[in-house]
């Protein structure tokens, strides 16, 4: 697990619109690490900074804590203007305790946040939600996983299996190009 959320997230005075789309979201958190994420978005203002960002992190910090996330995401969305990168997050959020509906949502935000997204950064996604694809995810929520741990599992288990068919994005058409 990580060290910081320091070392995981952009501080939470970033403005939304700097806050980086490829990047994940969803390192584990100690519970004493989600606190402290807490404590600094407590101790930021909202008057002088984002309230997105800082509602963003709150609920990463309350996914860590175990607590109920449901109503924040559906708040973050009704009000902000950033539903594509809360459906990511969100998706990232359930994809590193692999839960099922982790996938969908991941492959949602990338249709949403396509147009703006770099084409490395696109292409950086795309890749990265492909291999997590290959990941079996259940109702019941596995132990926490870094991004590095699921890719490698990931990756072994597309090994094990062999090549795909192109998958589908949520329009239907082919997400890989």
């Amino acid at each position: 697990m990580s060290k910081g959320h320091a070392e995981v997230l952009p501080p939470p005075e970033t403005a939304a619109s700097d806050l980086p789309l490829a990047a994940w979201y969803a390192e584990p958190l100690e519970p004493d690490q989600a606190a402290a994420l807490l404590d600094a978005v407590d101790a930021c203002h909202t008057g002088t900074h984002d309230p997105y960002t800082l509602e963003l992190y709150r609920l990463i910090a309350r996914w860590w804590q175990g607590k109920e996330i449901g109503p924040d995401i559906q708040r973050l969305q009704r009000v902000y203007p950033h539903a594509g990168l809360t459906r990511l997050v969100h998706g990232q959020l359930l994809m590193s305790r692999k839960l099922q509906g982790a996938q969908a949502l991941l492959d949602t935000a990338l249709h949403e946040l396509a147009g703006a997204l770099s084409p490395r950064d696109y292409l950086e996604l795309l890749r990265r939600h492909q291999l997590l694809s290959r990941l079996h995810l259940s109702v019941r929520p596995s132990p926490p996983a870094s991004l590095k741990a699921l890719l490698s599992e990931a990756a072994a288990i597309a090994a094990l299996e062999g090549p795909r068919r192109p998958r589908t994005g949520p329009d239907g058409g082919d997400i890989t190009g």
